[in-house]
């Protein structure tokens, strides 16, 4: 209708500031979403972004940090871009924008430095010769 057509023009909307960085709401192509310091955080597909309260934005925000807290099974203070993180089919390494996966046969609370570089340097040596080449 020509009011649900006009409401949209008034997105993105900022719904305020939070620890001095600023809230915004709006419709992406996969629905409704928050944005806080260039990340985006989903909405339910039934909340309006218009009427989202700054209490229920901030709420999203920390509950998504703390997914992200619990999802990080073990880092390496000697490399930070290096994590094992739970992810939906087990535990997985990353090694910065590479996501390694691990054998079935390994525990993760066993592997050490050297081991994660050994499993990367595999990792992306096999990724290369199964690349096919493009004509």
């Amino acid at each position: 209708t020509l009011e649900k057509a006009l409401e949209l023009f008034k997105l993105p909307k900022s719904i305020g500031a939070w620890c001095e960085s600023p809230i915004s709401t709006n419709i992406g192509p996969f629905g409704p979403y928050i944005k806080y310091q260039s990340k985006y955080y989903p909405l339910s597909k039934d909340e309006d972004p218009i009427t989202v309260s700054l209490e229920r934005a901030i709420n999203l925000i920390q509950a998504k940090w703390e997914k992200d807290e619990a999802s990080i099974l073990k880092t390496f203070p000697e490399e930070p871009t290096l994590r094992i993180l739970n992810g939906r089919w087990g535990p997985y390494l990353k090694a910065g924008k590479e996501n390694i996966k691990l054998p079935k046969d390994i525990d993760y609370n066993q592997l050490d430095l050297n081991t994660c570089q050994q499993l990367i340097t595999q990792a992306l040596e096999s990724k290369k010769t199964t690349k096919k080449k493009k004509t």
